[in-house]
């Protein structure tokens, strides 16, 4: 092949990745490269991120997270904080789809200006993230209380992630993340990440965005699918994951607070089963405070939901923080400050 030949191939190759990128952004999201590997967690938020989300007709939104992958940067002016209040849960308590100021966690701040907020909300985990996590950073963070989102999905998560099992009704570890370093889809993503502007153009490609989802998922284990329905012992391994997390979070001294986050399906059927139903039974037993959204959200699912995405609107975290915020003053045994927030 002559030179003039290769260059006409380059050209065309170009031509065909703008007609396809031209299209993507039409039809299909925006998602930059959110997480990086973890030998601890398997992996976490990609610090420092200043990253665009795009998902046509439902968001436009910027991820931002702090030296940690924290969604914590910008949390209101540098003034004496009295009460650090830690966040942990999925993408819903990171904030997808809205913007840093308008997550839930974030507007916590106008019921305590001196509240120092920590939102590690990581995309597609589950409750026994949260636990293996608190297990390792929590003793040094010390945090006056910790606010854990549960979502619907969690138990599935947590039995297709593999961390923990039974044994004589405990819970046991089965699994060190560091062997996530081995999988087929780390490899890739490493690789790919030490290419020379491969960040840059995947947190602006929307037709990058598809190669790389669709590459990932078929290179992780399982097919990238996650079960569906629990296996027998989900619910046993479920409620030890729960009880661990609370003796956990207390025994180093914080007080602790779930909010459960139903899904617009479940809204939107009353005779459709949800795991939340479960949880909502251990909050009673276990005499732990929860704060169940579904009573908060049920009036007007299509404001609170995405329509196609299925993750909370900013008017959902608004009424989420109303909902958190009224504990308060209970949890931190602080006055509690009146502010524009209504239910």
């Amino acid at each position: 092949m002559g030179k003039f030949q290769a260059v006409i191939v380059l050209f065309s190759l170009i031509l065909v990745v703008l007609g396809a990128e031209l299209v993507f952004r039409q039809n299909y999201p925006l998602f930059p490269a959110l997480t990086v590997s973890s030998p601890i967690l398997r992996y976490r938020m990609r610090p420092m991120m200043n990253s665009r989300s795009r998902y046509p007709g439902e968001f436009d939104v910027r991820y931002v997270t702090d030296e940690k992958g924290w969604r914590s940067h910008g949390m209101g002016p540098q003034v004496l904080r009295t009460k650090r209040i830690l966040g942990l849960g999925d993408s819903f308590v990171f904030g997808w789809g809205v913007e840093n100021q308008e997550t839930y966690l974030y507007r916590l701040q106008e019921f305590g200006p001196r509240y120092d907020i920590m939102n590690a909300g990581v995309i597609g985990v589950g409750l026994s993230y949260s636990l293996r996590w608190f297990r390792q950073y929590g003793p040094s963070i010390r945090p006056h209380l910790t606010i854990v989102g549960i979502s619907e999905n969690d138990v599935n998560d947590d039995l297709s992630w593999g961390w923990y099992g039974l044994e004589s009704g405990k819970l046991k570890d089965l699994h060190h993340p560091s062997l996530y370093y081995e999988t087929r889809e780390r490899k890739l993503r490493d690789w790919l990440r030490a290419l020379p502007l491969y960040t840059y153009f995947t947190d602006r490609s929307h037709f990058l965005t598809w190669l790389r989802l669709s590459a990932t998922r078929r290179l992780s284990h399982g097919g990238g699918e996650k079960a569906s329905i629990p296996r027998p012992e989900g619910k046993a391994l479920a409620k030890q994951v729960f009880s661990e997390l609370i003796e956990t979070i207390h025994h180093w001294g914080g007080d602790s607070l779930f909010v459960l986050i139903p899904t617009r399906q479940s809204l939107e059927s009353s005779t459709r089963h949800s795991h939340l139903d479960w949880y909502r039974e251990w909050c009673l037993e276990k005499k732990v405070d929860c704060v169940d959204m579904k009573s908060f959200l049920a009036g007007s699912p299509e404001s609170y939901y995405f329509k196609r995405d299925g993750h909370w609107t900013a008017e959902a975290h608004r009424v989420a923080a109303a909902a958190i915020g009224a504990t308060l003053p209970k949890k931190l045994q602080v006055p509690l400050l009146l502010t524009g927030i209504s239910r």
